[in-house]
């Protein structure tokens, strides 16, 4: 994978049947902000992340972290600019279980921004201030693959329509 912009879109990691399976076999979130943690025990997740579309991409990395993120009227939040700083975190996969076009609270991120490293915190204004941000859409079953550092963040959602995505951080 090219990894100059810090991210890539796969188009079709899962097929709309296998998004829907899998989203029934995690718990609800009802109306929890922040995401659901703790999701390598379900075995629809550990099936996942041994499926040959998974390994193609995270290769022999270890998940170490999976997290539900659900936007829905009831849990609806804003993600401001930051890192994901995770200790020995090298790659994020975020599968989208639903469709996520500009309406209910998609990613949004600076390309190349992970190659600056660890930025502290009272720069991350001035190097948003001074880089362009792209806004990420992607359709059920997509995945969002990123590099931890990517400065990425997000709105709240416009559309009363889910938002599911699974986040899962491998080193």
């Amino acid at each position: 994978m090219n990894w100059t912009r810090g991210f890539v879109v796969v188009r079709d990691l899962l097929s709309g049947d296998e998004c829907d399976a899998l989203a029934a076999a995690l718990p609800a979130s009802g109306s929890r902000r922040g995401g659901i943690r703790d999701l390598l025990g379900v075995a629809a997740v550990r099936t996942l992340l041994t499926s040959a579309a998974v390994l193609d991409i995270a290769g022999d990395a270890t998940p170490m972290s999976a997290t539900l993120f659900d936007k829905t009227p009831s849990a609806n939040w804003i993600v401001s600019w930051h890192q994901d700083r995770t200790p020995a975190a090298i790659l994020a996969i975020r599968l989208h279980l639903d469709d996520c076009d500009e309406t209910n609270g998609p990613l949004r991120v600076i390309p190349g921004s992970h190659r600056a490293g660890v930025v502290a915190e009272s720069a991350i204004r001035d190097l948003i201030g001074a880089s362009e941000s792209i806004t990420l859409t992607a359709k059920k079953g997509a995945a969002i693959v990123m590099r931890p550092l990517l400065l990425h963040a997000s709105s709240k959602a416009t559309s009363p329509a889910h938002r599911r995505v699974l986040h899962v951080e491998f080193r």
